[in-house]
């Protein structure tokens, strides 16, 4: 398990810790349940669990803030066809490009309907939203500046953390 202090402002992970950019108002406390890893650049490597897929065609059949998105048949027939495309896909709407690689979850103890992992971005187009771990292109931006929710991380130490992250597990705690 990995575990945020946000009065700290670090991740701690066995006996490591990393700062960390947050924000106050927006980093949610809870355990959040990991259930999509994105690289970016190399589609391959991208995965998704079972409940990941399950909270995505969720938001495909119930989310009506998602219909009106101009990539919406597009993303919806990825998603049904080609998962790995569609994230490559969902991580460029996501990231705007600052981002390369990506952890992202959902609070572990809510039911499934309650959950929407999918909104629109600045181009009406679908993105992730929900908590995520992840690196960021201008490194500067960590610890001072607030994120939207996310925990951002340095990208060596990101790859320090990756090893004790999985796919489908619930694998961080936030604290205040």
């Amino acid at each position: 398990m990995i575990t945020f202090s946000k009065k700290e402002g670090k991740l701690a992970v066995n006996s490591l810790s990393y700062q960390c950019g947050f924000s106050q108002k927006q980093t949610p406390v809870g355990e959040f349940l990991f259930f999509i890893k994105i690289f970016e650049d190399t589609p391959g490597f991208n995965r998704i669990s079972k409940e990941g897929i399950k909270f995505i065609e969720n938001d495909f059949d119930n989310n009506p803030e998602i219909e009106s998105a101009t990539d919406y048949l597009t993303m919806r027939e990825l998603f049904n066809k080609d998962k790995k495309n569609f994230l490559r896909e969902l991580a460029k709407n996501t990231f705007s490009g600052n981002v390369k690689t990506a952890w992202y979850g959902v609070d572990a103890k809510h039911p499934l309907y309650e959950k929407h992992c999918l909104c629109l971005n600045e181009h009406n187009k679908i993105r992730l939203r929900v908590i995520g771990i992840h690196g960021v292109k201008d490194e500067s931006l960590i610890p001072d500046s607030e994120s939207n929710g996310c925990i951002r991380v340095n990208r060596v130490e990101l790859s320090k953390i990756s090893e004790h992250i999985k796919v489908g597990e619930t694998i961080l705690e936030v604290k205040e």
